[in-house]
């Protein structure tokens, strides 16, 4: 539960990678992919399926009047500095901006995430935390061929699609970040590893207590404050990836050709004006 909910998370934020009608029409269409998802990882029955769908709908709701404002907000103020390199203060400036947005978002999601979870059975927890585990199996067997090399072969490619379909093609000045962060992928993936598995610990915990504020605040913590779990021995792995990840786009922000940012910029200005038709449609 607590997983897919996260993956609500992740389904907004994906919408907010594309750009033109597909952000309106994808959008619209979040209702039915939400619980086609949590129906992927429980096999809901009709009775709670209706009881989701009617969650979502509110969920959907409040997200389209409340919080997209904020988005496009962001959004332009961030196009707006891509005007030149951005340095590391703003790209930290930037990322707490949307770090709350993501809070506003968690917050927004305790109410109908815990009307929902009350009713699912303890075998269909069960049998969700029991997939997570074994995922995590698969992936620590994986990180373990060739010492790491095919987690860092698919996350390089990754990695390169995400930023053509940000910046369009890439320029050999991007090659040398591309290259590092993969091989950070690779260096800290064990410590990543370790840290899901608490992580599903804490979900486990979590969704015992569905139907109680205690839901609802485990709920916050898997979502945003992953540097509580595991009594903080996690904090600092997580504070230098951070780090590393603002010093990282400081880097390829500077990096970037003039087509390359007009681009970006042109991108982002098309994904808030999108946003804004959607608040007020």
């Amino acid at each position: 539960m607590m997983r897919s909910w996260r993956h609500l998370v992740m389904i907004v934020c994906c919408l907010f990678l594309l750009s033109g009608c597909a952000v309106r029409m994808l959008y619209n269409w979040l209702d039915w992919a939400i619980v086609w998802k949590l129906d992927d990882y429980f096999d809901l029955s009709r009775k709670q399926k209706n009881v989701l769908g009617e969650q979502v709908d509110e969920l959907l709701q409040w997200h389209r009047k409340q919080a997209l404002p904020d988005y496009v907000v962001a959004l332009r103020a961030l196009s707006f500095d891509l005007r030149r390199p951005l340095t590391e203060a703003e790209v930290e400036h930037h990322l707490q901006t949307f770090e709350r947005l993501s809070r506003q978002l968690a917050e927004g999601l305790k109410t109908p995430a815990n009307r929902f979870a009350v009713v699912l059975t303890d075998e269909q927890i069960q049998q969700f935390v029991h997939e997570r585990w074994k995922k995590l199996r698969e992936q620590r067997d994986e990180f373990k061929e060739k010492n790491g090399q095919k987690v860092y072969a698919s996350f390089k490619k990754k990695l390169e699609k995400n930023l053509r379909n940000w910046i369009g093609d890439l320029d050999p000045a991007q090659q040398p970040l591309i290259e590092q962060s993969s091989q950070w992928q690779r260096q800290y993936y064990a410590s990543w590893l370790d840290y899901q598995e608490v992580w599903v610990q804490a979900v486990e915990k979590t969704l015992a207590a569905r139907g109680t504020p205690e839901f609802e605040r485990g709920l916050v913590l898997v979502l945003l404050n992953g540097d509580e779990l595991g009594d903080g021995r996690f904090r600092q792995y997580l504070a230098d990836s951070r780090a590393r990840s603002v010093t990282w786009f400081a880097a390829l922000s500077a990096s970037l050709t003039p087509r390359q940012r007009e681009e970006l910029r042109g991108r982002l200005s098309d994904l808030a004006a999108d946003l804004e038709a959607l608040h007020k449609g």
